[in-house]
């Protein structure tokens, strides 16, 4: 020491120092929970300090996770008790540093394995995604060893229900959207160990086109015309047509044309399929049950009229019952001229072969022909000579000199004289002599037929 005049003195004497005397243990013990993404606890409370040197002042938390960023240190009075969310799965060295009340510091650290113990959602969806159609949704979430997806749910963001599936069940759903969105879609799947993870995608629909046909009377036989009526619905183009006409045995059952055509041999129900696609590959099907009415069967016979050329044809009831058809009846004569009713009368300009049609049409709208080939006979050649002239009173013979070609065209049935005196005539019938006399009662020239 030293006064204010300058004079000195010292005073020695031994001190002993123990370093060790009032230095806290740091420890800590921590709890890792089922999910990574939660934080795990730790209790440094388990430290202890000297007598003397009661109670801690700090706690302080370095959790080694940088990233974590200011939530990487905690440092307080009661921080004792004290929890941490790690960034990602890894080895972290954790340090707990205590300071009690002499000043005196103690310090541990500590490895903490934080698992990947959460499983990773992940998930496609189907090409294209077309309105009212359904979109297949395929799982590809994957999960750590011993740690296995136990349910995934689907949400579609639409409104409707989630859907669940429940292993072992296939996880893989599909879905129709109401409208064309577009639509959050999630995918949320849950471990083993109640540890959860979702993906998320955004569903948007392109319009659907919408199938349509009509068809014409369906008669069998005839060729069936299919008429495409399909819509874009506010989508793309139509380029696609596939058409099944529920007839596999006419070995020409599909079509890849707009419109179809397609010929049913036999009556009968028949199921016809229309599919198309828009240029997205969009897709729409209708299906239309149709059924094939039989055609009508028809008939007919013919004679020879009453005069020359003349053919009479009738109908045959017993084959086609009328009723059905009413007057829908159309002959075609053979000779460039047409004619309808049940039983028509046609005379013909000369004798041949004529090739006769004829054509009902049922009230189904069904139409059935039949052809014959009819001939129309050579008229016979009238000629006779007589002994005329002839004296007043005197018989007049008439010798029949008529002629038909030769055979298979027949021969003369009958014979009809007028003498023009206005006298009755004479009709001699096949096979009585056609040849006659009559006398005149007055003078003069007459016609004879």
């Amino acid at each position: 020491v030293t006064n204010n005049e300058g004079t000195t003195d010292t005073i020695y004497d031994a001190v002993y120092v123990n370093p060790n005397q009032f230095i806290p243990t740091a420890a800590f013990t921590y709890t890792l929970p089922n999910c990574s993404y939660e934080p795990v606890s730790f209790d440094g409370t388990i430290s202890t300090t000297p007598p003397g040197a009661s109670p801690f002042k700090r706690y302080a938390w370095d959790f080694g996770d940088p990233a974590s960023g200011a939530a990487n240190y905690d440092s307080c009075l009661n921080c004792g008790i004290a929890t941490h969310l790690f960034t990602s799965p890894g080895t972290y060295n954790v340090t707990l540093s205590v300071l009690n009340v002499m000043s005196c510091r103690g310090s541990v650290t500590q490895q903490v394995i934080i698992g990947q113990s959460v499983p990773s959602a992940a998930y496609s969806f189907s090409f294209p995604t077309c309105q009212n159609n359904p979109v297949l949704f395929t799982d590809h979430s994957t999960f750590p060893a011993g740690k296995d997806i136990v349910t995934w749910e689907w949400y579609f963001g639409d409104g409707t229900a989630p859907v669940y599936r429940n292993a072992p069940a296939i996880p893989n759903v599909s879905h129709v959207f109401p409208a064309l969105g577009p639509y959050t879609v999630e995918l949320r799947v849950i471990n083993n160990f109640g540890c959860v993870d979702s993906a998320y995608h955004s569903v948007s629909l392109t319009p659907s086109p919408v199938a349509d046909f009509t068809y014409g009377i369906p008669c069998a036989g005839d060729t069936m015309h299919f008429q495409n009526h399909s819509q874009q619905n506010n989508g793309p183009a139509i380029v696609y047509y596939d058409w099944n006409f529920g007839d596999p045995a006419s070995g020409n059952n599909t079509s890849n044309q707009m419109n179809g055509t397609h010929v049913y041999a036999d009556s009968g129900s028949y199921t016809v399929r229309l599919a198309i696609a828009n240029t997205t590959g969009c897709p729409d099907t209708i299906r239309k049950s149709i059924h094939i009415n039989a055609r009508p069967l028809v008939e007919f016979t013919w004679n020879v009229g009453i005069t020359n050329n003349q053919i009479a044809f009738h109908i045959d009831s017993t084959i086609r019952n009328l009723g059905a058809v009413g007057y829908m009846c159309h002959w075609n004569f053979g000779d460039g001229t047409y004619g309808d009713g049940h039983n028509p009368v046609h005379t013909y300009m000369g004798s041949n072969n004529w090739t006769v049609t004829l054509t009902v049409t049922d009230t189904l709208g069904c139409s059935g022909s039949i052809s014959h080939v009819v001939y129309v006979p050579e008229i016979p050649m009238a000629f006779y000579s007589s002994n005329s002239p002839v004296c007043l009173n005197m018989p007049m013979y008439f010798h029949d000199l008529s002629s038909v070609p030769s055979p298979p065209f027949g021969y003369i049935a009958s014979w009809t004289w007028n003498f023009g005196d206005g006298s009755p005539t004479v009709t001699i019938n096949f096979p009585n002599n056609p040849n006659v006399c009559h006398t005149y009662t007055t003078p003069g020239i007459y016609s004879v037929t």
